[in-house]
């Protein structure tokens, strides 16, 4: 019984070093990738606002503030694949071998649906936002946009897009578990539609409904695009379950 015990005790030490050691690699990991973010953070809010004659910034430290809050972001996104392989390898313990396979497949697949959807804000709902707002400056009005004001805004943007892309894991992975069907999909459409819409009204950080339809509209056609990979995972799953009976 002792030597069960101290065989216990020793697999969770080694599996508390191996989370700090995978811990460890991907802050490394991270403050690199905010190094290199925080270079470019200058071509980046160029980028942006190359509309606006001038950016300002309100308090002495705002700017330097502004520059490390969008480099953290943007070494956090570049991270994601090495930390969520990191994640993968310590879960892939207690998995079985297509349960490993299946995860390992979706970490490039979800940082690309990111990826998409964080380049969709940034290079076309971003511009057009802007360009929206500015049309209401006028000679009594000037617009004098703030580099935390535009930091957050662009943050705001790029992040709920990002996030929202995912929909088609999200939907692989409730299929995968049961508890949609490709049928629930189709028949509940106009309900997940509704809540779509919602959802960008509610994740855009501007109340202007360019924003949120730039949103919906992708996410719409994401949302049938999972049913059509969803029926062909079904399908799959139900010929498998045909040949387990034979």
């Amino acid at each position: 019984m002792a030597a069960f015990e101290g065989l216990a005790n020793l697999e969770i030490w080694k599996r508390l070093d191996e989370i700090r050691n995978r811990l460890i690699w991907s802050a490394v990991a991270l403050v690199a990738m905010f190094g290199v973010s925080y270079m470019y953070t200058p071509y980046i809010l160029n980028q942006i606002s190359e509309k606006l004659n001038q950016l300002v910034f309100l308090s002495p430290g705002e700017a330097f503030f502004a520059r490390l809050k969008l480099a953290f972001v943007m070494g956090l996104i570049l991270t994601a694949p090495y930390i969520l392989w990191h994640i993968w390898r310590f879960a892939g313990h207690g998995l079985k071998k297509s349960q490993r396979r299946s995860a390992f497949w979706l970490i490039p697949i979800s940082f690309l649906l990111f990826s998409v959807g964080a380049a969709f804000a940034f290079f076309v709902v971003a511009p057009v936002a802007l360009r929206f707002f500015l049309s209401f400056a006028s000679t009594e009005m000037e617009a004098l946009i703030s580099i935390q004001a535009l930091t957050n805004f662009v943050i705001g943007l790029v992040i709920p897009f990002g996030l929202m892309f995912e929909l088609p894991v999200l939907m692989l992975f409730l299929a995968k578990i049961g508890i949609v069907t490709p049928e629930s999909l189709v028949k509940n459409r106009k309900y997940a539609i509704l809540i779509i819409f919602i959802a960008a009204a509610v994740l855009t950080p501007t109340p202007d409904a360019i924003a949120q339809i730039a949103l919906a509209i992708p996410l719409i056609l994401l949302y049938e695009i999972s049913i059509v990979i969803i029926k062909i995972v079904w399908r799959k799953r139900l010929r498998e379950a045909a040949r387990s009976r034979e």
